[in-house]
């Protein structure tokens, strides 16, 4: 995922409802990556970010298949928040609400294979369950993701079942990057959703799961 690369306008985004046809919005995605190299997905509420997710899933299961395409290659999100929304609403202290309107800026990303192997090295995942408050998620994630790593590995898990549940990380994800901005050491991140067949259960042949992949810095950042 290209650092500084310019956010999708959000006239150019597309638009996911709770009734969204993850095949079709994964289609979408994919069209818009080949055209423009990145595309950016509106949602408001946890349904329809949660079918957003999905389809993004599914969209790079759609451009691994491209001729050329590289190994490894996945979809990243980076979640922004609409203006109109207020930052305070997710980070209350204490509080269980979260934004409902999200915006998710959509890049490739090229990762090793063994990124997504799970159950190694014996590195602890983190938890967001559907009462998980935003902030405290955040913390987690941003502690993960600084050079210490807190224990979580190379490339943390993130692991949210349930659309509330999923909402809560992106809402997470982004307030973890706003705290890392914080510390002023260029440190940035996607959230890398993907099927796995690890975690297979009778009711469902794959489950969804992120991980939090670093963004390499720009030179003269470096």
């Amino acid at each position: 995922l290209a650092a500084g690369r310019s956010m999708s306008t959000i006239s150019d985004a597309l638009t996911a409802s709770a009734a969204s046809d993850t095949v079709r919005l994964g289609g979408a995605i994919a069209a818009r990556v080949r055209q423009d190299g990145h595309t950016s997905i509106r949602c408001v509420g946890a349904k329809a970010a949660f079918q957003s997710i999905k389809a993004l899933a599914n969209a790079t299961g759609y451009l691994s298949h491209d001729e050329g395409a590289p190994d490894g290659r996945h979809l990243g999100i980076q979640v922004l928040m609409p203006q109109s929304s207020k930052a305070s609403e997710a980070e209350g202290q204490g509080s269980h609400e979260a934004p409902k309107e999200l915006r998710l800026h959509i890049e490739p990303v090229v990762v090793p294979a063994d990124a997504l192997t799970l159950g190694t090295g014996g590195h602890t995942d983190l938890l967001v369950g559907a009462n998980t408050v935003a902030g405290k998620a955040a913390a987690a994630m941003a502690g993960a993701m600084r050079p210490q790593g807190g224990g979580h590995g190379k490339y943390p898990v993130v692991r949210a079942m349930g659309s509330v549940a999923a909402h809560r990380a992106l809402v997470a994800g982004m307030l973890a990057q706003r705290y890392l901005d914080n510390d002023g050491r260029g440190v940035r991140f996607c959230i890398l959703p993907y099927w796995s067949r690890e975690l297979a259960s009778e009711k469902n042949s794959k489950q969804l799961v992120f991980r939090l992949i670093h963004i390499p810095k720009k030179e003269s950042e470096k």
